[in-house]
């Protein structure tokens, strides 16, 4: 461990003389960066200061290393053995992976929405836009690795998935032989796609780890069905990450709590670092976490000579060396993540304005225990007739009221069931598990106060807490029926398999049907339309949303006001071509952009000629081509349809 921390020291050393002096930088050493100061600047002197402060906690821990480094002389098994795997419980967790991969490929290969074009275009790959020479020509204004890893003025770009599917991207073009030009969808997705299949199969591991094989593998099985989570769990963003971290985090901690090893504490210590790199809102995660787990091993220093506990360190010794390697496994992490996050953090410091917060009332909590304990959402959508929208909650409790009865008090009071199991035999699972769960109200609640960003997908992350501790309060109230007859615990597990599939059954198969935003789809109809000549026809994409197609189609024209449709009417008059206008987020756009409207609504003016429907009513996509071409428009769209084919 010294070497190692003497190599890092040199590394550090001369990180810092090639980064020179941030006092040579013509705007200041100064850390927050100034309105005038390039971006590599901004990134130099961050990087400076983090590694001098680095520099400092290391030679910290080299002083005191002799305390941390100590053995430990064994703590006591903190469960006992975990049981066996059974034949059937390994059957059932090669299941969940495949039917959670089954159900998650057309996810991963689907068109790119919204935050993942932004990613694309702005720290991945770049825009691709016509030539000024010839405009049939095609450039890339690429966007470079710092940009991917230190481009933060605002947490839109989640750093370590950018980072990762860059790298698959970049994996896939050599493998193919691909231009920097070439994106594909799965290859960016590809590090959330290995990261899902991951994250079933740690449920399955971490319910053996804790005792519960059985519970454990009808958990990965739920979470392998459950809409929501794979929704998230394939999506290009941090979230593929933050639930799989969430379980490395716990499982680690089981078994640093179990035995006391090194590995174990540095695997939790990395599972915060990978939180937090992934995301800012995991502070909510990991200052919990790690609060609770510092209580933890600081209440069981004075219990020498007592009697421990299965669940207790045997010795006060053994207690402090746990403790002081947490600290030092936590102090290395949060070093990393200084050095790798600095320019981010440079950045942060000058974020202006408040974003939404989280409301605070019944519907949003109910609305988040509905997609955590089921996966579907609890309200309907908006009005639109030419919309099919995801299977709400609400829809199906309307034709069987008895639905909300389970969801609102059976579900709640089994998953409580099942959370008391694990605090009733001191199961080291227990802890942060519970910890996990009992961080969300206060998240909330402190986004609510403040204003800042939220959406209930930032607690996707509890939904294999959640299914774990149902699992477990299913099997526990079979077994108390019948305690002598395993069979009956597995049979009520495999009803509560039934029975889930039974209730998301709509959503997952819209979500196998669907991308979540047809911009891909959008694009590929509006290329098709110019044919050979990518100038023969005009497609301008008007308001939120108009610009992740570009992707796809390069040529489109982007519009945000009614004077820019206007223009494009008038370019289309005078060149003599044809004018296609797209949009979506119909709801907000007709509000947020009435006056382009006024034409695009007119129908002496405008016909809907296609339509592409995503996964919700504000990635619905809208073709409308205009009337005062001499060329004829498609045939007339009847608004029932959710694909249509390039004429």
């Amino acid at each position: 461990m010294r070497i190692g921390l003497g190599l890092a020291l040199l590394c550090l050393g001369g990180g810092m003389a090639l980064l020179g002096s941030p006092w040579a930088v013509p705007t200041g050493p100064g850390f927050a960066p100034t309105p005038d100061r390039l971006f590599r600047h901004t990134v130099q002197i961050a990087l400076f200061w983090a590694a001098l402060v680095d520099v400092g906690v290391l030679v910290l821990l080299l002083v005191t290393a002799r305390l941390w480094t100590r053995p430990s002389f064994g703590a006591g098994p903190a469960l006992p053995p975990p049981p066996p795997l059974r034949r059937g419980v390994v059957v059932v967790l090669i299941a969940a992976c495949v039917v959670g991969g089954v159900l998650r490929w057309p996810a991963a290969n689907g068109s790119f929405w919204w935050d993942e074009g932004w990613s694309i275009t702005r720290v991945v790959r770049g825009y691709e836009n016509p030539s000024a020479a010839d405009p049939r020509v095609l450039e890339l204004d690429p966007r470079g690795w710092p940009r991917t890893a230190w481009h933060w003025k605002k947490p839109t770009n989640h750093v370590l998935y950018n980072l990762a599917g860059r790298t698959s991207l970049e994996g896939w073009r050599i493998v193919g032989g691909h231009g920097p030009e070439a994106v594909d969808e799965f290859a960016f997705r590809f590090p959330a796609y290995a990261a899902a299949g991951l994250t079933i199969l740690l449920v399955g591991l971490l319910g053996w780890r804790m005792g519960h094989p059985e519970a454990g593998a009808a958990a990965a099985l739920l979470l392998a069905l459950h809409p929501w989570a794979a929704r998230y769990s394939v999506d290009g963003r941090a979230y593929a990450f933050v639930i799989p971290l969430t379980l490395l985090a716990v499982l680690a901690l089981v078994e640093a709590h179990r035995s006391g090893r090194w590995a174990a504490w540095l695997g939790f210590a990395a599972a915060q670092l990978g939180l937090l790199w992934s995301h800012p809102f995991t502070i909510f995660l990991c200052v919990p976490l790690s609060a609770v787990t510092a209580l933890q091993l600081a209440l069981r220093r004075g219990r020498r000579g007592r009697r421990a506990q299965a669940s207790e360190p045997t010795t006060r010794r053994d207690a402090e060396t746990g403790l002081l390697r947490f600290v030092a496994s936590n102090v290395l992490a949060g070093a990393v993540f200084l050095l790798v996050m600095a320019p981010n953090l440079a950045q942060f410091l000058v974020w202006e304005g408040h974003v939404h917060g989280a409301p605070l009332n019944v519907r949003v909590i109910s609305e988040l225990w509905t997609r955590l304990a089921t996966g579907l959402s609890h309200g309907a959508a908006p009005p639109d007739t030419s919309f099919v929208p995801l299977t709400a909650f609400r829809d199906l409790a309307e034709a069987l009221p008895a639905l909300e009865l389970w969801v609102f008090w059976v579900l709640p009071a089994l998953t409580a069931f099942g959370a008391l199991r694990l605090v009733r035999e001191r199961n080291l699972g227990a802890v942060p598990i519970l910890t996990l769960l009992a961080a969300i109200p206060p998240s909330m609640a402190v986004s609510h106060w403040t204003g800042q960003l939220y959406y209930p997908r930032f607690h996707a992350h509890a939904s294999w807490a959640v299914l774990l501790c149902l699992a477990l309060g299913v099997q526990g109230l079979a077994r108390a029926m019948a305690p002598q007859v395993p069979a009956v615990s597995r049979g009520a597990l495999a009803v509560l398999a039934v029975a889930f599939v039974t209730l998301a059954s709509p959503q997952i198969d819209r979500i196998w049907s669907f991308p979540m935003a047809p911009t891909g789809e959008v694009g590929r109809y509006t290329r098709a339309l110019a044919g050979d000549d990518p100038l023969s026809v005009i497609r301008v994409g008007y308001g939120l949303g108009a610009g992740v197609p570009r992707i796809y189609d390069p040529w489109i024209v982007p519009a945000d006001t009614g004077a820019d449709i206007e223009a494009q009417i008038e370019r289309a008059r005078t060149e003599g071509k044809p004018l296609y206008v797209f949009y979506s987020n119909p709801h907000f756009n007709h509000r947020r952009r009435p006056e382009g409207f006024v034409r695009l609504d007119d129908p002496e003016q405008f016909r809907l000629v296609a339509g592409f429907d995503g996964l919700e009513p504000r990635f619905t996509y809208r073709v409308l081509c205009w009337l005062g071409s001499d060329t004829p428009c498609p045939a007339g769209f009847s608004g029932v349809e959710s694909r249509a084919e390039a004429p």
